[in-house]
């Protein structure tokens, strides 16, 4: 469906910024001959748009994130996370380590987007929207709150590409056969394609006039796939589209203590008043006593 844009001079900062995003892309890709490093770049020049263009809040970075459970998703592209509460659970270099229920956002990047790059990326966001957010803590007694979640809402995640071969032929029926058997929240919620269109979710409500029409929605079972064509203006739509799921996610910090509980605490000794501390019983005689790690 084309997009009616509202005009004025963001619209127009967003147009400058997305030919500028376009240049920066389309010379990391004639320069240097690895693809690696290669996209290295590409993921370092929208991590900086984004951080530049985000409220302070929010923190941009590439990077893995991981559960409570103990389980890693696939390393990703950019992660928007809470710059002011988000604990790094480990950091090398540009990469970091973040607990899940630090996270806002996950978004990969595809130079070519097509079947097979679009299944990649699908699997990506996926991994990360897989994990576990219940390690709050909101959800503990005598902390924050009496009553809190029982956990963080999902991700907001989201594809990227410079190009593609086809959205209405290869990535909107694409997208829609990979949703299948999925559930709701480990699917993909945007993909954009830089200077050509955003694809999202829609659900079909009563318009003013009384006939059906279609507008931007969470996903349902209900919702469908479509796409607005919005060429120039589709950085802009994205960027909007983006603040707006940031800022209706409410995140609680993370309990780091149910990540360490997985490895072995020290022992508890218990005050118990009158009776004091208890004693460790004296070794028998010809025995040895307990070995330090049982002490």
């Amino acid at each position: 469906m084309p997009w009616q844009g509202t005009g004025g001079a963001l619209r127009e900062k967003f147009r400058a910024a997305s030919r500028a995003l376009a240049a920066a892309f389309q010379s990391h890709l004639a320069g240097g001959r690895h693809t690696y490093e290669k996209g290295l770049r590409h993921e370092q020049v929208l991590i900086d748009f984004l951080a530049a263009h985000l409220p302070p809040r929010y923190g941009v970075s590439r990077g893995e994130v991981a559960d409570s459970q103990g389980r890693i998703a696939r390393q990703a592209d950019v992660v928007v996370y809470d710059a002011q509460h988000a604990p790094l659970l480990e950091e090398s270099g540009a990469s970091r380590v973040f607990a899940a229920e630090s996270v806002y956002a996950v978004i990969e990047m595809k130079p070519n987007l097509n079947r097979t790059s679009l299944a990649d990326a699908v699997g990506a966001v996926r991994s990360a929207k897989a994990l576990d957010r219940s390690a709050v803590v909101a959800s503990h007694l005598g902390h924050r709150r009496l009553h809190g979640p029982a956990e963080n809402p999902p991700f907001f995640g989201a594809i990227f590409a410079l190009r593609t071969t086809s959205v209405e032929r290869c990535i909107v029926p694409g997208l829609a056969l990979l949703d299948r058997r999925v559930p709701c929240a480990q699917r993909v919620d945007a993909v954009c394609v830089l200077g050509e269109a955003l694809v999202y979710h829609f659900a079909e409500v009563p318009g003013p006039d009384g006939q059906p029409t279609w507008c931007p929605t969470i996903q349902t079972q209900a919702s469908r796939l479509g796409y607005y064509a919005s060429k120039d203006d589709t950085l802009f739509l994205f960027y909007l589209f983006l603040l707006y799921q940031l800022g209706a996610r409410e995140l609680h910090p993370p309990d780091l203590l149910r990540y360490v509980a997985r490895e072995r605490m020290p022992r508890l000794r218990v005050y118990q008043g009158d009776r004091g501390l208890p004693r460790p019983k004296p070794a028998r005689e010809g025995r040895a006593g307990p070995s330090p790690d049982k002490a």
